[in-house]
């Protein structure tokens, strides 16, 4: 069984990847989380014990009483996975950005690959 994290501030767009995702028999979606301080709280805490796969947004607020969003935050977590915790699974950054600089740091950063959420 393949296990996933999410960590998606857009609860529709969570929702029906989760949904869809989970259509999978050997997929399960280990957690679901909206913000950057919440990530981070799961990450040190031990919580990609057992994760095989994270789907990152790159854009996300700070914590979950924010609306606003910082365009690095999805960097932050991507470091603290890669190298703080010397995650070897893969990772994949979400981003609404058109800009193929998004990608391309998000790439230099250790991520695996990146998606557009929005076709345009």
């Amino acid at each position: 069984m393949t296990r996933l994290l999410i960590i998606e501030d857009d609860k529709d767009f969570a929702d029906i990847l989760k949904e869809c995702l989970e259509e999978d028999e050997d997929l399960e979606i280990a957690a679901v989380i909206g913000d950057e301080e919440s990530a981070m709280e799961f990450i040190r805490g031990g919580g990609l014990n057992g994760i095989h796969c994270v789907l990152a947004d790159l854009q996300l607020p700070k914590t979950k009483n924010e609306t606003r969003v910082n365009s690095s935050a999805g960097l932050r977590i991507l470091e603290e996975i890669r190298h703080g915790r010397n995650f070897y699974g893969t990772i994949i950054i979400l981003t609404s950005s058109k800009a193929p600089e998004d990608g391309q740091r998000a790439l230099a950063a250790g991520c695996d690959g990146y998606l557009c959420k929005h076709a345009p």
